[in-house]
């Protein structure tokens, strides 16, 4: 990519944080529509101590830490002996 493409690129994702500030203003902060039941039911659905979501990001953190653990950033096979 070059100086001019990374410039477009930043151009465009500017109007759209524009564009969507101007929409919610609009709105009065609201934004319009609605989600499906199942994902409204995975966000708050509270038929546990927790929703599901929360059950799901851990699920979720605990996976990619196990799966970074023996990357060479994770120190699976990094240094050892104390040098950097």
């Amino acid at each position: 990519m070059t100086l001019i493409d990374n410039v477009r690129s930043v151009i465009c994702l500017n109007l759209y944080g524009i564009l969507r500030g101007a929409a919610l203003i609009y709105a009065n902060g609201t934004p319009g529509g609605f989600s499906w039941r199942f994902l409204r039911l995975f966000m708050t659905d509270q038929k546990f101590i927790v929703t599901p979501v929360v059950v799901f990001v851990l699920a979720f953190v605990v996976l990619a830490v196990l799966l970074l653990i023996n990357t060479a950033s994770g120190g699976g096979s990094g240094c050892r002996d104390g040098a950097a």
